[in-house]
């Protein structure tokens, strides 16, 4: 029997991993984003606490407390903490949650982003049962600052499809986890090792997710991620970021060496290779490990950012020509300013 639906005779068909660290302003917004769900199925939610110390602990005990056929809370203690790069992180948080889960589908959701549709679960459930050949899917959702760094952004696929193959998210990880409905065919409970120490987590489930069949998009917008100074991404300057992206390409090229994504995985090596060098101002490698990424996927050109031709007059033209081709234009038409930053 279930021990988290005791009415039941068997598991629900969702779990809900929904995982918190020090969330205390926004895990009543997450939880309840979740209680709001509208389905024809039973669905649980599992709450891994990693010792917050800001308050976070004692909500969800008390929405444990409200609904204890529904919410089950893992409290996890911070010696438990896996560091990677020498940095506390929610890893072992996730895959505690994740080998908790007994639903036919797993859905993902972080302390600080909510959904805001109550029809998500029964959209997602409805598309996997219809869509048999799909291990996974996922759907639109906006961004926004909690600093009020940039408006509320919609986060969208470079190329807007019903379904997206394992070679196109080899290439860019275009998926928000808060996003994503998994089929829970026991992947995770053998978890392999490296996964406990690459340096992100989501990325990486999506990719052993794809593995096992294609990606469906349903292009409604169906929650809020919430970007903040505290987030892993965040926290990070453009040097870090790169870094850490390039560290993230490189282990994925480990793992798809010699196998048939082999070239698509070198790729997207190069490609971040070219970000890495570009922001330290290499210009030559950065220009060299472009052209080798576009050797090897020309026709996948639009999976790169909007930027690239941008980064390409960069490398040629150097940055105070082309801020003074930016002054001379606007003292010609000053209504219509340009960025040249």
């Amino acid at each position: 029997m279930d021990s988290t639906n005791p009415n039941h005779t068997k598991p629900p068909r969702v779990s809900i991993s929904l995982i918190t660290y020090n969330h205390a302003p926004y895990i009543k917004q997450s939880i309840e984003s979740v209680l709001m769900q509208e389905a024809d199925f039973d669905y649980e939610l599992i709450i891994g606490e990693d010792d917050s110390k800001d308050g976070t602990r004692e909500v969800v005990l008390a929405y444990q407390e409200k609904y204890p056929d529904k919410i089950k809370v893992l409290l996890n203690k911070r010696e438990d903490v896996i560091y990677i790069d020498g940095k506390p992180t929610g890893r072992w948080n996730l895959i505690n949650n994740l080998q908790h889960c007994q639903g036919e589908y797993i859905a993902m959701l972080e302390g600080d982003d909510y959904w805001t549709d109550p029809k998500k679960l029964q959209k997602q459930v409805d598309h996997l049962d219809n869509n048999l050949d799909h291990s996974m899917c996922f759907h639109k959702v906006i961004y926004i600052s909690e600093e009020n760094e940039f408006p509320p952004t919609v986060n969208e696929p470079y190329q807007t499809r019903s379904s997206y193959s394992l070679e196109d998210l080899i290439q860019k990880n275009f998926i928000p986890s808060l996003s994503v409905l998994y089929r829970n065919n026991d992947f995770f409970a053998a978890l392999p090792q490296w996964f406990y120490t690459v340096p992100v987590g989501d990325y990486f489930l999506h990719l052993i997710i794809a593995e096992q069949g294609r990606i469906g998009y349903i292009n409604v917008q169906m929650g809020v991620r919430r970007v903040h100074e505290s987030g892993f991404w965040s926290s990070m300057n453009i040097v870090e970021r790169n870094e850490t992206a390039l560290r993230i390409s490189d282990r994925i090229f480990s793992h798809y060496k010699g196998s048939q994504y082999e070239d698509v995985a070198r790729s997207s090596l190069f490609y971040t290779r070219y970000r890495s060098d570009y922001s330290k101002r290499h210009y030559y490698s950065s220009l060299r490990n472009l052209v080798l990424c576009l050797q090897l996927t020309p026709r996948h050109l639009s999976v790169y950012d909007r930027g690239l031709i941008k980064s390409i007059l960069d490398i040629f033209i150097p940055a105070g020509i082309l801020r003074w081709i930016g002054k001379t234009i606007r003292s010609i038409n000053p209504s219509k300013p340009i960025s040249t930053e």
